[in-house]
């Protein structure tokens, strides 16, 4: 069984949503590696600014780097979907569920 300081992650986005992630995912204890951005120098200027270790230059690389997806490897492939905890998310969701009870 992994514990979440055990696992490692790289965030492929580094635009609003992709900050969110690397902070959501910090926030549980996970270990944010590294960062993808659209091109090589916006990953690097947000690997600074995020405290992140690597700026991946490519897709390619991040799959290169030794970490697998596949069940056979043992390992844990997520998504986050720490969205769904927005407020406005929360308020959306209350609404409709009120709607549908009436």
């Amino acid at each position: 069984m992994h514990r979440f300081a055990d696992i490692g992650a790289a965030v492929i986005g580094t635009g609003f949503i992709g900050t969110v992630h690397v902070e959501a995912l910090r926030r549980i204890g996970v270990d944010v590696r590294g960062v993808l951005g659209s091109t090589p120098d916006r990953g690097a200027a947000r690997a600074a600014a995020l405290n992140v270790p690597k700026a991946y230059g490519s897709l390619d690389e991040i799959l290169a780097a030794g970490r697998h997806v596949a069940e056979a490897a043992g390992l844990v492939n997520a998504v986050n979907f720490n969205n769904r905890f927005y407020p406005l998310h929360q308020h959306v969701r209350e609404i409709i569920a009120a709607f549908a009870a009436t």
